[in-house]
């Protein structure tokens, strides 16, 4: 607090200081305020997202819309939520705070928590057995198809209810962001949404689109580990309903895919599936952590075995040529060459 608010302390009006970007400095008075809560200015519900000090709070919009300096303010003691996801199309634009789903979605505690990590079945096999999806999980595809690879994938997927967050065709239920601001606001949106889902039971696909992302990250816009970081414990499975999240990360063919992966904080998932621009899988580079049995694992082993022989032996060809390779190198590449998973 400034000793000034000591010594010279005088009640202060519920008003809106100063705006900058998306985001009001409000004064509070001597009101109790906490993060979360749901403040009312220019007939529209804000959120408190920090405490400024001075007997003032920095507020947001749903939207990022902001009022003038002098609007008045007032809180309400409650925390801010969201109304209940219906099917169509979202735009943060024209939505605001208000309704029956906490905008802050509840963490289950350990004991409700499912950590099964089943594989989902697609119709590639050869995928399903090398580096399948994880079911009630965090799953990413890094995609140089431009978007339809990543949309083959999901459409594999079943679900009872299918939420994107800034995809338009993709998604029962849709929810999409203009700026920089609105698109990582509409993560958390659909987050609180499939949360309030999944705690009525339901199983619940979570989709996410980034912008094609550069080797510079500066310059794509929302980051993943960004994210992945903000929605921290919210996208988890429990007992009695599960959340799928399957995010897309575009990148442009011709950036090198390993610089951009360097680069970029992805965050943590259970999956990652590298895909080529031509729609085939990178398996070498595709991991996941799927439990499967030891079948499974014995298949995985042998495929992934093969993949990284037949590298080792075309870099061999490309220098010596292919006169000096063996009968069963020769095998060898030709296994490799048929397995592949052409996902378009």
């Amino acid at each position: 607090m400034n000793p000034d608010d000591i010594q010279n302390y005088a009640p202060t009006d519920f008003e809106v200081v100063s705006v900058s970007d998306h985001t009001m400095l409000a004064s509070a008075g001597d009101h109790p305020i906490a993060m979360g809560e749901c403040a009312l200015i220019g007939g529209e519900l804000a959120r408190v997202v920090g405490l400024a000090g001075a007997r003032r709070v920095e507020v947001q919009t749903l939207s990022g819309r902001t009022f003038e300096a002098g609007t008045s303010v007032s809180f309400s003691g409650d925390l801010v939520s969201l109304p209940v996801p219906t099917k169509g199309v979202h735009r943060l634009e024209d939505m605001a705070f208000g309704g029956d789903v906490p905008f802050a979605p509840r963490t289950p505690n350990f004991a409700e928590i499912d950590g099964s990590r089943a594989p989902i079945g697609t119709k590639w096999e050869l995928l399903d057995a090398v580096a399948p999806l994880v079911s009630g999980a965090a799953n990413l595809i890094i995609d140089q198809t431009g978007g339809a690879a990543s949309k083959a994938l999901v459409a594999a997927i079943e679900a009872e209810v299918s939420i994107g967050v800034n995809t338009e065709t993709t998604g029962d239920i849709r929810v999409v962001g203009g700026d920089h601001f609105q698109r990582i606001m509409a993560h958390r949106v659909g987050a609180a949404w499939a949360s309030h889902l999944r705690d009525e039971g339901r199983k619940v696909l979570f989709l996410s689109n980034f912008p094609r992302q550069q080797a510079d990250p500066m310059a794509s816009g929302v980051a993943v580990g960004q994210v992945t970081t903000l929605l921290g414990s919210s996208l988890v499975s429990t007992r009695e309903g599960s959340i799928t999240s399957v995010m897309a990360l575009s990148i442009d063919p011709n950036e090198p895919v390993a610089e951009i992966v360097e680069t970029l904080p992805l965050g943590d998932f259970d999956a990652k599936l590298f895909v080529n621009a031509d729609g085939t899988v990178d398996l070498l580079k595709s991991t996941s952590s799927a439990n499967i049995d030891s079948a499974a694992q014995a298949e995985r082993q042998r495929v992934l075995s093969t993949l990284s022989q037949a590298v080792s032996l075309r870099e061999k060809t490309a220098i010596f040529g292919d006169h000096d390779l063996t009968d069963s190198e020769r095998e060898v590449l030709d296994e490799a060459n048929q397995l592949s998973v052409q996902l378009i």
